[in-house]
């Protein structure tokens, strides 16, 4: 498995993605060699060899054992991981073309493709790949997007060196998601019944139930007025409020432990009007039993698909349940094109090493899947209650893993649901909203 993280079209693929950062736009570098210890490749009449760290060193990062050496990065405002390399200087320049000395290939792509996940048979109670268990965790990288950093290195290398080097300066977006898990919170009789049994041994908070209670009891005679259904409106509001381009996942899921299985009524149908009218998006939100099921995948999607009267190309799995090694290929073979799922649950921040939209590598084809990944940055559920966060401490997290995005010029993706906007209002508008309001498109 070691030799496919040195295959020429595996690194060319790091090299493509990390010019493309470097350069603000798609480049086509030509690979001129490929040796076991250096890359050369020359893009838009500039030649640039790329060092690659030895066997031993791979096999040491792959065990999350290998030592690293901190650098400072392209604005020296603070210091970056590379394989360490017994050598001062980060590059030179002589005999016509950039030699960079340190291996910024080889830990750029093994984040990218998720080796880690890939090969690891550990999983969580929910069977997913596990925080702890991989390397941005091992080596500290997990709000270091450093694949990104690495581009910025080249950026700043070709701007010392190449007088005709103009890059594109690219604007940062803050992309908010939303995953509908639950269309209504009463949902019939007993359901909600259930519902109010379940919070009041739950959360023991009286004033909070009594609410709850009149909100079933309106929800009798209108269902429009149900929390949850409600709260899909109020994000579509916000978004327009801010000039922000949303993106609703929508479930199809057949009732199970983990799935609320309700169906997609007028209600919910004239919501994804207003939000494709809105020119915002929606996809599919594949249930939990699908990440390894191909076969309930497209049950789900064919579904939404009928029910909506749009394609669907849009999704992100449910609980993030992920198999690195299938679950790729089922959402190419169900027609989806792009994919926002690449996010640790129990951890906010960069989990592929970048906050910019990539395509996703298939080491069984040595090529990239023809999926566009679009990784996660941080939800709601992660700062309240894997992490614990208070409302204020919330809040500067978030507005400090934007200023990291922004400054290597990515995407803000960021997962907020709708299930907890009118039952805990008070977090939606003192962290979800504080932060939109401040970082939205218009400022």
């Amino acid at each position: 498995m070691l030799k496919s993280l040195r295959t020429e079209n595996a690194v060319l693929y790091t090299i493509k993605f990390l010019l493309k950062i470097a350069f603000g736009y798609t480049v086509s570098p030509t690979l001129e060699s490929l040796s076991e210890d250096n890359v050369i490749i020359q893009v838009e009449g500039i030649k640039i060899k790329f060092k690659l760290c030895s066997q031993d060193k791979l096999v040491n990062l792959i065990d999350g054992k290998a030592h690293m050496k901190y650098i400072p990065s392209y604005d020296d405002d603070y210091t970056i991981p590379v394989i360490d390399e017994n050598i001062n200087d980060l590059y030179e320049y002589s005999n016509g073309y950039i030699q960079i000395n340190y291996d910024i290939i080889t830990l750029s792509f093994v984040l990218l493709s998720c080796y880690d996940e890939w090969t690891s048979e550990i999983r969580d109670e929910f069977d997913r790949f596990r925080y702890t268990d991989s390397l941005v965790y091992k080596y500290n990288l997990i709000n270091i997007p450093v694949v990104d950093e690495y581009a910025f290195l080249i950026r700043k290398i070709l701007k010392n060196e190449v007088q005709s080097f103009t890059p594109s300066v690219r604007s940062t977006i803050l992309v908010p998601t939303h995953d509908i898990d639950d269309l209504y919170r009463f949902d019939g009789f007993f359901t909600s019944i259930k519902t109010l049994v379940g919070e009041a041994i739950r959360e023991k908070r009286p004033l909070q139930l009594c609410s709850s209670i009149l909100n079933m009891l309106k929800t009798i005679f209108s269902k429009k007025e149900d929390q949850y259904l409600k709260g899909i409106e109020q994000l579509y509001k916000d978004s327009k409020k801010y000039d922000l381009k949303s993106v609703f996942f929508f479930m199809t899921a057949k009732p199970s432990q983990f799935d609320k299985g309700q169906d997609i009524d007028n209600n919910v149908l004239a919501l994804m009007s207003k939000i494709t009218d809105a020119d915002m998006l929606f996809g599919i939100h594949p249930g939990f039993n699908t990440f390894r099921d191909v076969t309930i995948m497209n049950d789900e999607i064919e579904r939404l698909r009928n029910t909506s009267g749009r394609d669907i190309v849009f999704a992100r799995q449910h609980y993030l349940r992920f198999d690195r090694r299938v679950t790729f290929e089922n959402l190419e073979k169900c027609g989806v094109k792009v994919d926002y799922t690449m996010g640790f649950a129990e951890h906010e921040g960069f989990k592929c090493g970048t906050a910019h939209e990539f395509y996703p590598y298939n080491f069984k084809k040595d090529q990239p899947y023809n999926i566009l990944e679009k990784p996660l940055i941080v939800m709601d559920a992660t700062l309240r209650h894997y992490q614990k966060y208070s409302m204020n401490k919330a809040f500067e997290v978030l507005e400090n893993l934007f200023k990291i995005t922004k400054r290597v010029e990515g995407d803000f993706v960021i997962l907020w649901h709708n299930d907890r906007i009118f039952r805990d209002p008070k977090w939606y508008q003192e962290v979800y909203i504080r932060f939109i309001s401040q970082y939205n498109t218009k400022q």
